[in-house]
């Protein structure tokens, strides 16, 4: 790891159970899937390696990736994002010094957001969680540094890594963002179509 560069976990592992007419991360955006998009977003934005976790049909997500990237398939997905979250934590280099846990389904979220979040994340010596806000509300990505990994191991269900920044509420940094892209996700057919509209930021 160099200063400025974190592995990143893209979870992308979900159902889609609520898009009516396929696997959302497969829809179209700027050219390319969902996916793709959220994993040049990480990659651009200077992570690296970007660890892509899939579940739900994985192998036709897979096809949507470079080859070289790094992927893993959680057999488990139905268990909830918990089990992403675990398997990619156990499959980070050793001696990276922490992560950037992003989702897949949130297509405004910039490279140069992700810039952000590790400079914040640096710029405090690599000791407190980075979350972004936007007016009063925290959103994704999230910054993870090494030393809560082994708490992030014992998550459960589909409770995401939202219980551990709370228990750590005075070990949190706020990076804050103008404009709703922190947790405007892709969940039903009328987002996708919302997001779609020239100037939407997901707010």
């Amino acid at each position: 790891m160099s200063r400025g560069t974190l592995p990143a976990l893209l979870l992308a592992a979900g159902q889609s159970s609520r898009m009516q007419g396929g696997h959302k991360l497969l829809l179209p955006w700027k050219g390319r899937s969902l996916l793709r998009h959220a994993f040049e977003v990480l990659h651009s934005g200077a992570c690296d390696p970007v660890i892509t976790i899939l579940g739900a049909e994985a192998e036709r997500l897979r096809r949507e990736l470079p080859p070289q990237a790094h992927v893993l398939v959680n057999e488990n997905h139905a268990a909830g994002m918990a089990s992403s979250i675990v398997l990619g934590i156990k499959h980070i280099p050793a001696g990276s010094g922490g992560a950037v846990i992003a989702l897949a389904d949130m297509p405004f979220v910039s490279p140069q957001l992700v810039q952000r979040l590790c400079a914040l994340f640096f710029a405090n010596r690599a000791e407190k969680i980075i979350v972004p806000e936007h007016a009063g509300r925290r959103g994704n990505p999230v910054v993870f540094p090494q030393r809560f990994f082994d708490e992030l191991l014992t998550l459960q269900g589909d409770q995401g890594a939202r219980r551990v920044i709370t228990a750590h509420s005075r070990e949190v940094a706020l990076c804050p963002v103008d404009d709703a892209t922190v947790f405007a996700d892709i969940d039903t057919r009328e987002a996708y179509e919302q997001a779609l509209r020239p100037g939407s930021t997901g707010e």
